[in-house]
């Protein structure tokens, strides 16, 4: 699966305003760990924005809150892979490092070389202790699939980042006002969506659906695809053997579903340019596909952008039922693996781990998210409520920095002041979710897998992937002429090889 780059769905700050004057936090923690300020160096991502200030009031309270002093290396995203390799290659890394996947992967093959290599260490032996959800109860509240999915070759060396509910991608979220005037059944099935999509749409004014990315395989996607094919990018069989997703013969009833649309012009013409005509959040599409907990909106927050008609609101219908599965994608529980370099001193661990744990807390998020009382937010009525128009000074960058805690977000909806009806639409959706999933899949059985191949490989196999989808969905190849080009990836020694590989990798680890 692609992972969708991070960004801040996590309600929206105006939504969230009244969600920690409930919850609490006080601004004078204790520090996690008493004694002296633990020494730490981090290799971050920054997705834009001011940094903060080395030795700045906002770097302070962190470090005070952490009882820590930070050395901070902030990489814009556009730089994150290449800053990465080149640290891994020099051996020149700082004591944690949160690493970039590849689709479909939890290492890359740099980072994955770095472990053979020893550079990185192993938490085994914390993770899987006994008492570890007693010393650190923030990463105790982890699932048990999150440290599953963190696992590689037996052994775990990494702590999560990024961390959301697993089958995140079953948010089929709909403009209530448009739909209500249609007097159209709710949709159970894909082609009823797609006979939905068809009526609701009104192009190029408004799109039946939200299309952003530049390939077929976007999130807003995704999920379709899993109904139509049963698995997610792999999938894989009771002996053992591995199929990708876009080389199944099922995966010709999606192509032809995303046809359908593109022929109706439901979805944008000029979709693999990624012009994102049909914004959903600015009126310009009748549903998304997205995360189940984003378009939160309450009486004090309408959530639409400006652009969008006053009358604009939400709904979320269940997601639909294909021919193999219903439309709901999945992650491993988070985005990115951080490792922690082996020339850390072992006797700290436990120190760092707690550290780990507070940046994994609500306290810390609620931090990120509201700041200093009088430099952030005011206390008005018992309700924190922030600043308008203060400069920006860095704080939502410690966000980006080590982003572990594992949210509530139907709490946080809840107590934000979400209606009854979209509260109980929420709740229905993310329970129908992960118990569809717990029970019948998607899995992501390649995720932790190691296939030299693959990771060496992969890219030059699938090279010409996005242009044919996007020819099949045009009417520019027909499906015969996408039959020979599976035919020729699949029968090739090096597809063939990946497949091997997975599935020895497989088979260790299952034994």
């Amino acid at each position: 699966m692609k992972i969708v780059k991070r960004k801040k769905w996590a309600l929206s700050a105006a939504v969230i305003l009244t969600v920690i004057a409930m919850i609490g936090c006080s601004s004078e923690t204790e520090p996690p760990v008493s004694g002296q300020p633990l020494n730490l160096s981090i290799f971050a991502p920054t997705y834009g924005g001011a940094l903060p200030d080395t030795g700045g009031q906002i770097q302070m309270e962190v470090e005070m809150r952490s009882n820590t002093k930070l050395n901070i290396t902030w990489v814009p995203v556009s730089d994150w892979e290449k800053r990465l390799n080149v640290a891994i290659a020099a051996n020149n890394l700082p004591d944690l490092i949160v690493t970039k996947t590849i689709p479909g992967q939890l290492f890359s093959s740099t980072v994955a070389q770095a472990i053979e290599n020893g550079q990185l260490m192993d938490l085994t032996e914390y993770v899987r202790a006994d008492d570890f959800a007693a010393k650190y109860p923030n990463l105790g509240k982890y699932p048990k699939e999150i440290w599953d999915h963190s696992e590689f070759k037996g052994k775990i060396y990494s702590l999560p980042w990024g961390v959301t509910p697993r089958a995140n991608l079953s948010g089929f979220i709909m403009r209530k006002d448009l739909f209500d005037k249609s007097g159209l059944k709710v949709p159970i099935t894909v082609d009823e969506l797609a006979d939905t999509l068809i009526e609701l749409s009104d192009p190029p004014k408004l799109y039946g659906l939200q299309f952003t990315g530049k390939t077929l395989d976007t999130s807003n996607l995704k999920p379709i695809a899993v109904a139509y094919t049963g698995v997610q990018d792999w999938g894989v069989d009771e002996q053992g053997n591995f199929m990708f997703q876009a080389f199944m013969p099922e995966y010709k009833g999606f192509l032809n579903w995303v046809k359908k649309l593109y022929d109706a012009r439901v979805i944008e013409q000029e979709f693999s340019l990624g012009q994102n005509a049909s914004n959903f959040s600015k009126g310009n599409s009748a549903m998304m596909i997205h995360v189940w907990w984003n378009a939160a909106q309450t009486s004090m927050n309408h959530w639409f952008a400006k652009e969008a008609p006053a009358e604009a609101e939400v709904m979320r219908i269940m997601p639909v039922q294909g021919p193999r599965a219903y439309a709901i994608a999945v992650q491993p529980g988070f985005n990115n693996p951080v490792v922690i370099n082996t020339k850390f001193d072992k006797a700290k661990m436990p120190q760092l781990l707690k550290v780990y744990d507070y940046f994994a807390s609500q306290e810390f998020q609620d931090f990120v998210q509201y700041g200093l009382e009088g430099v952030h937010h005011n206390v008005v009525d018992g309700k924190k409520v922030l600043i308008p128009d203060i400069p920006d000074d860095g704080r939502g960058q410690f966000s980006s920095m080590l982003n572990a805690v594992y949210r509530d977000f139907l709490e946080e909806a809840r107590l934000a002041g979400l209606s009854d009806e979209n509260y109980k639409q929420m709740k229905a959706v993310s329970t129908f979710a992960e118990e569809t999933v717990a029970k019948q899949g998607p899995g992501i059985p390649q995720w932790n897998l190691s296939s030299p191949t693959f990771m060496s490989k992969w890219n030059a196999v699938i090279k010409d992937l996005d242009d044919n989808r996007d020819k099949v969905v045009m009417g520019k190849m027909s499906i015969e002429e996408w039959d020979k080009y599976v035919q020729g990836v699949t029968s090739s020694e090096t597809y063939r090889q990946i497949l091997k590989e997975f599935k020895e990798q497989y088979a260790k680890n299952r034994s």
